[in-house]
């Protein structure tokens, strides 16, 4: 596996465009890697992205996938300019990985698109209770637990911080009488669905129970959204 982090121009306009546009920021991703005409590419290369801003407010991206990605189509101006680190920017996980056992204590981050089934549909969750009853089951079918802290034996080691709306358009395949008019005239004649998903980080410390089922869960993803920037949970040994 392989991790890239994009530090972003914010100042390029199109840096501007895929920011504004989850689906924007998809195409370009996928631009690093092979162009295999399928819908399931993503899956296939396990790429999961996050956008992520520093204490400093500088725009980086983190992309981790299967396939090793080439990042030279980007332009020079797409990326941020910097004398002391070099952008992009890779390694492999296989070191950390490889370190990775039952019991490792590891910090980690992760964005997540909180929802459950309700009549055979996706709903999204907004309640603190309902956020923190998601993770919890998530680490439970991912194989790591949060480690109660000391001075709060009945609090998880977790903080969740709501982030609101994501949004974005795609090109809709189907129109019918159920489509929106934002959506069908949106750019001119051309039919367009609207893209909405509500944000969500859940960061703090975890324990690993289950190797193979954690490691597993890191590679595809946790939770939906995965193609828009969701469910890329990074780890480090604290």
């Amino acid at each position: 596996m392989f991790l890239s982090r994009l530090e972003l121009n914010i100042r390029n306009i199109n840096v501007q465009r895929d920011l504004n546009n989850c689906q924007n920021m998809h195409r370009t991703i996928m631009r690093g890697f092979p162009d295999i005409k399928n819908k399931e590419a993503r899956e296939k290369f396990r790429v999961l992205y996050r956008v992520d801003i520093d204490s400093m407010n500088r725009i980086k991206v983190l992309v981790q996938s299967k396939n090793k990605p080439n990042w030279d189509f980007l332009k020079s101006n797409y990326l941020s300019f910097s004398n002391n680190k070099k952008n992009p920017a890779m390694k492999t996980l296989d070191t950390l990985f490889n370190s990775i056992q039952p019991g490792t204590i590891l910090k980690f981050r992760l964005r997540a698109n909180p929802t459950r089934k309700l009549d055979g549909k996706r709903v999204e969750l907004y309640k603190m209770e309902d956020l923190q009853k998601w993770i919890l089951r998530k680490a439970k079918d991912c194989g790591f637990i949060f480690p109660h802290l000391v001075e709060f034996p009945k609090v998880p080691a977790i903080i969740i911080q709501p982030e609101g709306k994501l949004h974005g358009y795609r090109k809709s395949l189907k129109v019918n009488q159920k489509t929106s008019e934002k959506d069908k005239n949106l750019n001119g004649n051309q039919k367009y669905k609207e893209l909405t998903f509500f944000s969500v980080i859940y960061k703090g410390i975890l324990k690993v129970q289950e190797k193979e089922k954690f490691l597993n869960s890191i590679q595809k993803g946790i939770g939906p959204a995965k193609a828009y920037g969701y469910g890329l949970l990074s780890v480090r040994i604290k």
